[in-house]
């Protein structure tokens, strides 16, 4: 079973929209879910409390080279309990999958977030659990600062 976790309180939709770069995510999230490089997730406002949600990826070649930007199908984001304006938020690709959960443990708005999934399913026999930590700059590969990070 998946863990209570504790996310960001008060949790500021309006400011938490905009892009984000990915920094870094589970080894374990599957190719067909996650994959790419230099992945970004765009949020921006849809209706009401829903956040409409664009991804893009580029794949590395093997000699090192990058493919064209692919944007992902968009998908959206609500929080799991509009009663309670906090960083527990659900997300799906598609209008005929699942919501799953998309929980944001903690975020400045400006700089970085940890956000953390976990959802059983099968009866809740299994369970998926990841994480990632986005930033609102994009890595620099050439910057010694930045490949300390990686």
């Amino acid at each position: 079973m998946c863990p209570a976790v504790n996310v960001q309180p008060n949790f500021d939709m309006e400011s938490y929209l905009g892009t984000w770069y990915e920094l870094y995510r589970s080894n374990d999230i599957p190719k067909y879910n996650e994959s790419g490089e230099c992945t970004t997730a765009h949020y921006s406002a849809k209706h009401g409390d829903n956040i409409k949600v664009e991804n893009t990826s580029q794949d590395v070649n093997p000699d090192g080279t990058y493919e064209a930007r692919v944007e992902k199908s968009p998908g959206e984001a609500s929080f799991q309990d509009p009663e309670e304006k906090n960083g527990h938020l659900k997300i799906r690709q598609s209008m005929f999958q699942p919501w799953g959960s998309y929980n944001i443990l903690m975020t400045d708005y400006e700089n970085f977030a940890v956000i953390y999934e976990c959802d059983n399913f099968l009866f809740d026999t299994q369970k998926i659990e990841y994480v990632w930590v986005m930033t609102r700059m994009p890595l620099n590969h050439s910057s010694k600062k930045d490949q300390a990070i990686i």
